[in-house]
C-alpha cells in the first residue's frame, strides 16, 4: 500500500507489448519471441494497474489484459484521454474489468456512453491556462495512489511516454531488445528538443536477462530509489512504497463511524471515517498505511483534533474483505518501523479470505474462538501455526477438516479480548483472514517446476 504521494511508475519502452511492427504494406508482425511476450505479460500481471494513452487506444485498439495460462487476476486499466475520445466499443472493455478514464474536457454524450460501459470518468484539467485541455498527470497519479494503486505499468505511445518522462514521473524503464534490424522504426519517447546534453534523462542499469532469443533490460531513473529512506515528510517518518509490514499486534481499537459511496455504481468503492483513540492520529500523516481489521489501507484524510482518519476503499477491496462497508468497532495497527519489535508474526495486510465464526464462548479465564475456513485455505493451516484474524496475530490450537471446509480453534487470553475488537464477535460473524507468509513460500518451493515447453509457451 502507498506511503508515497503517487504510485511507483514502470514504463515499458516499446511500441506495444506484443512487440509488433507495421510494415509498409499494412501488415503487422511480431518482432519479439514468445518468451519475451510472456515475460511482458508477467510484468503486466504484477501491476495494480496498466496505463495507456488515447493514441494507443485509437490506433491499436488493444485489450491490455493478462493473457497467461492460469492467470486469475486482471489489473485495472487507466486511459489518459484529454478530449474524451475513447470509443464505447473499444476492446479494452472486456470481462467487466475496472477501467478509469482521465479527461480534461467534458463531453456529455460520450460521458453517458462510457459510463454505460462501466468506465469511471475523472476530469483533471491542467492548472495553467495553456494546459487546461490536457490531463494533469501529477494529479492523476495522486488520485490513483489514493485508490490504492501502488504500482503502475505504462504501455503507451511516444507522446504520453514523453510527457511522463519530462515531468519526472517515471521510476523504471523496461526495454525488450529483439535481435533484428528493421526500417525506420517508431519512437518510444518524445522528450522534445534539447539545448544541452546535461538535459538528457540519466538511467541507472539494474539488470538484463535473456528471455528466449530477446534481451530484457531494466533500468531506474538516476537518483530514484524505490524505498526513499533518505526522505521524510517533516515528521521524521521515512516513506516507503511497497514494503509495508505489520505484526498482528493491535495498537488501537477504533470505530468506523461513517461509510459513504465514492460513486453511483457498484464498481465504485466506499469512503470510511474511522474514529481512533485519543492521541492515536498524532503521528499519522496522509499516505500512511494502517491495517483495519487486517486489511492494509492508505490514509487519505487526517483530523488530529478529533482523532479521525479517512480512507478510500476500492470496490475490489470491499469484495475481498468483511466488515469494512459498515459502521462498528475495528482493530487498528500502524505499519511496522524497521526498529520495532516483532511481537506477533510477519503480516502483509493482504486479506486471503473470509471465515465465519461458528463458536465463541468463555473457557475458564480465556475464550475459545472457532472459525469455519474456506477449503482453499485449509492447506496453509497447521497445529500451533500462525494466522491473522481481523488483523490479530493468533495461534491455531486445533485443525479439523470437514466436508463444509476447515474448522480451526483458537484460544484468546483475556488481554486479547479486552484490547481488541474481537470481543464484539458473535456466531455467524465474518472475519478477515491472512495466512502465514512462510506457508506461501513453502508451497512455492515444494511446487512442481515448470517444464521447458511450459516456459517457452507463447500467448495465444
Amino acid at each position: 500500500r502507498m506511503l508515497r504521494a503517487r504510485p511507483w511508475v514502470r514504463m515499458k519502452a516499446a511500441a506495444s507489448l506484443d512487440g509488433t511492427t507495421a510494415l509498409d504494406n499494412g501488415e503487422s508482425q511480431w518482432i519479439t519471441g514468445q518468451a519475451a511476450r510472456a515475460d511482458g505479460h508477467a510484468w503486466r500481471a504484477r501491476a495494480c494497474a496498466v496505463l495507456t494513452g488515447i493514441g494507443t487506444v485509437l490506433e491499436d485498439n488493444p485489450r491490455l489484459n493478462v493473457r497467461l495460462d492460469g492467470a486469475t487476476r486482471q489489473p485495472q486499466l487507466v486511459v489518459v484521454d484529454s478530449r474524451l475520445q475513447t470509443p464505447a466499443d473499444a476492446a479494452l472493455f472486456i470481462d467487466g474489468r475496472s477501467v478509469t478514464i482521465y479527461a480534461a474536457l467534458r463531453h456529455p454524450q460520450r460521458e453517458a456512453e462510457l459510463a454505460a460501459r462501466g468506465a469511471r470518468l475523472v476530469f483533471m484539467p491542467g492548472t495553467a491556462p495553456h494546459n487546461q485541455a490536457k490531463v494533469d498527470l501529477r494529479a492523476m497519479l495522486a488520485d490513483l495512489a489514493r485508490r490504492e494503486v501502488n504500482e503502475l505499468h505504462v504501455e503507451a505511445g511516444h507522446k504520453l511516454n514523453g510527457s511522463l518522462m519530462r515531468e519526472s514521473l517515471v521510476d523504471e524503464v523496461l526495454v525488450y531488445l529483439a535481435p533484428k534490424l528493421l526500417g525506420r522504426g517508431r519512437g518510444i519517447l518524445d522528450l522534445g528538443p534539447l539545448s544541452a546534453l546535461d538535459q538528457a534523462v540519466e538511467l541507472e542499469f539494474i539488470s538484463s536477462e535473456r528471455v528466449g532469443v530477446d534481451l530484457r533490460v531494466l533500468a531506474r531513473i538516476a537518483g530514484r530509489e524505490r524505498f526513499e529512506l533518505g526522505a521524510t515528510d517533516g515528521k521524521g517518518r521515512n516513506p516507503c512504497e511497497n514494503g509495508v509490514m505489520f505484526t498482528g499486534i493491535i495498537t488501537g481499537v477504533g470505530r468506523i463511524v461513517a461509510v459513504t459511496a465514492l460513486g453511483s455504481s457498484s464498481s465504485h468503492g466506499r469512503q470510511l471515517s474511522v474514529q481512533c483513540p485519543a492521541g492515536y492520529a498524532d503521528d499519522i500523516g496522509i499516505g500512511d498505511s494502517i491495517a483495519i481489521n487486517g486489511a492494509c489501507m492508505t490514509v487519505t484524510r487526517v483530523d488530529a483534533a478529533t482523532a479521525t482518519l479517512g480512507f478510500d476503499v476500492s470496490a475490489q477491496s470491499l469484495a475481498m474483505t468483511a466488515g469494512l462497508d459498515q459502521t462498528g468497532s475495528v482493530n487498528l495497527e500502524k505499519a511496522l518501523r524497521a526498529n520495532d519489535r516483532l511481537g506477533g508474526h510477519l503480516v502483509s495486510g493482504h486479506v486471503d479470505g473470509v471465515a465465519a465464526v461458528v463458536h465463541f464462548a468463555p473457557v475458564g479465564e480465556s475464550w475459545e474462538l472457532r472459525l469455519l475456513i474456506p477449503r482453499a485455505l485449509a492447506r496453509y493451516l497447521a497445529f500451533k501455526g500462525s494466522i491473522t484474524v481481523n488483523g490479530v496475530s493468533l495461534t491455531v490450537n486445533r485443525v479439523s477438516d470437514l466436508a463444509t471446509g476447515c474448522e480451526i480453534s483458537i484460544n484468546l487470553i483475556p488481554h486479547t479480548v479486552h484490547h481488541t475488537a474481537l470481543a464484539t464477535l458473535s456466531i455467524g460473524a465474518r472475519v478477515n483472514l491472512e495466512i502465514d507468509l512462510i506457508a506461501r513460500y513453502v508451497e512455492r518451493m515444494l511446487g512442481p517446476l515448470p517444464t521447458a515447453n511450459q516456459a517457452e509457451k507463447g500467448i495465444q
